[in-house]
């Protein structure tokens, strides 16, 4: 149930009421996780059990599910429940009870009607005051936010008399607009839906002391590995961190470039799916992802439940898949770069510890002359040259009042600033409410430059764009770098010299 309460939040990141689903096969391991994707989706049979069976139904390649076992943090409605009775599940496990849609005794109970030819075992309670309060804060917080949009809520000022930014728990217009799986509305729908936030209160049961996900799956979807011992001391390393750790078979293939075929690397994608392990991580970048794009399926990404992790290359992944279905991927460290190298950096293992287990709440850094801002919407971004190829393509998200991070390596700041200039053309960079520069490195000037440099580019971005410009974020081909949830929903603002980046919000 604990797995179930995580994939609710997941859940509220993307502006779905707060239900998680996990299913497991009749000898305990488990087979899929779904959480409620209704208004994402824009479909009323998405509820975080049916999103949950379908996904365990691929994975053992038939619909019949003989002897699994389902646990969801709310009571199923009558849909959800004919659902698992159709697949033939053994037990059934629920959290808080539902009585105003709850089909299994909360306002029906279909479970025991015995005309029904499949029968399952009903328990519900299971850590059901976690699960209730989850949706008591979301509502609560939901209620809150609708008085303040209604102009019911006297507004905050700040010095000098303007008003201060909304809170963080106000909805806003920044998820991106979904081109062909999936369409995220501008905002959650009404309150009321049996669909399936983040309860961050350390009284409460979701809390359940910040447990880190359990193993790791390595793949190579770019560049072919260069040193295999380096991959074998990254292994090695992230085990004593406490994860289990597996490699795909071809994680150490090698065709021109590339770690293997387009076809070997989309197949090690698939495996990937359905393997044990809740963490995909990317042995390194290189190039190679574009390619494979167009040949993903998207929404078996999004359904497995797996976080995905990866840098530079890996941008596109991160990107598409948000463009795709709008679920949520880290961007941060590669295994061989991160934990293959002479040294671990301290502060970059603890971020990315952290950032996995959920404890990471504000990442604060320092950013000398940054431009006064407060605001609130979804972080996205990675690699500067990744996220320019994307454009005029179906991925590259459509983010509207987004958090938009950036880095680059090797690329002169002549390059960089015609990048920028590709989005500003394009109409991307206005429409955010910020711009976030992480690290850009391992460039060489040239005498004819006469005083050109990165800081020019990042006058004329301030003077172009208008947008305030955030300097600093730990992140980029660097050995310090955080881990950063791309898709989620963030707060960002500067004083001082300093800007936090609020990952995790408390609600009450």
């Amino acid at each position: 149930m604990g797995l179930a309460l995580d994939l609710a939040r997941r859940a509220a990141a993307l502006g779905e009421v707060p239900v998680g689903a996990v299913v497991l096969d009749a000898a305990g391991h488990l087979l899929a996780t779904g959480h409620n994707r209704t208004i994402l989706d824009r479909d009323p049979t998405a509820h975080a059990e049916v999103v949950a069976l379908r996904a365990a139904a691929r994975s053992l390649d038939n619909y019949r599910l003989t002897g699994a076992r389902l646990y969801v943090t709310l009571e199923p409605c009558a849909m959800c429940l004919g659902a698992m009775f159709h697949a033939r599940l053994a037990e059934i496990v629920y959290g808080a009870p539902d009585p105003k849609t709850g089909a299994c005794g909360g306002v029906v109970d279909l479970s025991a009607q015995p005309r029904l030819n499949h029968h399952a075992r009903v328990r519900g309670g299971v850590r059901a005051q976690a699960c209730g309060d989850l949706l008591r804060d979301f509502f609560r917080a939901r209620r809150e936010a609708a008085r303040v949009a209604r102009g019911l809520a006297a507004p905050e000022t700040v010095s000098g008399g303007h008003p201060a930014a909304p809170p963080f728990f106000q909805d806003d217009p920044s998820m991106p607009k979904q081109k062909s799986d999936s369409a995220a509305p501008s905002r959650p729908a009404p309150g009321g839906e049996h669909t399936h936030l983040v309860c961050d209160d350390p009284e409460c049961g979701v809390h359940h002391v910040h447990e880190q996900p359990s193993g790791i799956y390595l793949i190579s979807p770019s560049g072919a590995v260069a040193d295999p011992a380096s991959l074998d001391l990254a292994m090695e390393r992230l085990r004593a961190m406490g994860f289990r750790v597996a490699a795909d078979r071809t994680a150490l293939a090698v065709h021109e470039r590339f770690a293997g075929t387009d076809k070997q690397r989309l197949a090690g994608i698939q495996r990937a799916l359905k393997q044990k392990h809740p963490v995909v991580m990317a042995t390194r970048g290189g190039y190679g992802l574009s390619r494979l794009l167009p040949h993903i399926d998207w929404r078996a990404v999004a359904d497995s439940g797996k976080t995905f992790l990866g840098q530079s290359d890996f941008t596109v992944f991160n990107l598409a898949l948000l463009a795709r279905t709008g679920a949520v991927s880290l961007a941060g460290p590669t295994a061989i770069f991160d934990f293959g190298g002479k040294k671990v950096d301290d502060l970059t293992q603890a971020l990315f510890q952290e950032t996995l287990s959920g404890e990471l709440e504000i990442l604060s850094f320092e950013s000398p002359g940054a431009d006064p801002v407060d605001a609130r919407g979804i972080l996205w971004g990675g690699n500067l040259a990744m996220v320019a190829s994307l454009v005029g393509t179906p991925y590259l998200p459509d983010v509207k009042g987004g958090i938009l991070f950036l880095e680059d390596v090797s690329e002169h700041p002549f390059r960089i600033e015609r990048m920028l200039t590709q989005l500003w053309h394009a109409g991307v960079l206005e429409k955010q409410h910020a711009i976030v520069l992480g690290q850009f490195t391992d460039y060489r000037l040239a005498p004819h430059d006469n005083g050109y440099d990165l800081d020019s580019v990042v006058r004329w971005l301030r003077q172009t764009v208008r947008v305030p410009v955030v300097t600093g974020l730990p992140y980029g081909h660097v050995k310090v770098k955080a881990t950063l949830p791309v898709g989620a929903r963030v707060g960002i603002a500067t004083e001082d010299g300093m800007a936090h980046l609020v990952l995790r919000e408390h609600t009450h």
